[in-house]
């Protein structure tokens, strides 16, 4: 179209598009980043769990998952990471009541 001089016209699908890319990769960001410090304590030593900072970096995951869970509770993608994190968040609560037990 610019060989003539016109504009081009918007595509809403392809904004759209870019939208959801954009949205999936933040959730799959988030993913990455809990199973990154996951890895780091269940790889570590038991006494050695710092139970603040796994409270604080599961109030963080929470609260980004809900926001970006307003846009995408209908996608298969929300279902699947809902589950695996509440799996993280079970095996945290039980290592939580282990850690303070002792």
């Amino acid at each position: 179209m610019d060989i003539f001089g016109i504009p081009q016209p918007p595509y809403k699908e392809l904004a759209a598009n870019e939208k959801e890319l954009e949205t999936l990769s933040a959730i799959w960001t988030v993913v990455k980043d809990w199973e990154e410090s996951y890895s780091g304590w269940k790889d570590g030593k038991f006494k050695e769990i710092q139970v603040e900072e796994m409270e604080t970096a599961a109030v963080g995951v929470g609260k980004r998952i809900t926001k970006l869970g307003r846009e995408i509770k209908h996608w298969p993608v929300w279902g699947h990471i809902k589950v695996r994190l509440r799996k993280h968040f079970l095996w945290m609560s039980h290592a939580q009541g282990s850690v303070s037990d002792e």
